[in-house]
């Protein structure tokens, strides 16, 4: 499991890529590779984890809007799956 001090380095390095470059497109994309990997690692190492919105920006040190957008794409990747109650879990475990 990363450190949460990793979680807010990769953060940070999104956010700096990202207004590097104004006028283009905010996405950076190894910083986002970076970040969808982290998130699918801690998932993968914990099946059993279930997260609302507020828990993994907490978990992650993530903004609300970016920590949705990690979670949405993992989501249409097919590696979580949003519960009726907003919580996203594995789609390993499924519960």
């Amino acid at each position: 499991m990363t450190s949460s001090s990793d979680s807010g380095a990769l953060a940070l390095v999104y956010r700096m890529e990202a207004a590097a470059r104004p006028g283009t497109d905010r996405r950076a994309q190894p910083a986002r590779d970076l970040l969808l990997a982290r998130v699918r690692g801690e998932f993968s190492e914990m099946p059993c984890l279930s997260l609302t919105i507020p828990q993994a920006m907490r978990l992650f040190g993530l903004r609300e809007d970016i920590c949705r957008r990690v979670l949405g794409t993992l989501v249409t990747d097919g590696v979580l799956w949003k519960r009726h109650d907003e919580r996203y879990v594995s789609r390993a475990i499924g519960i």
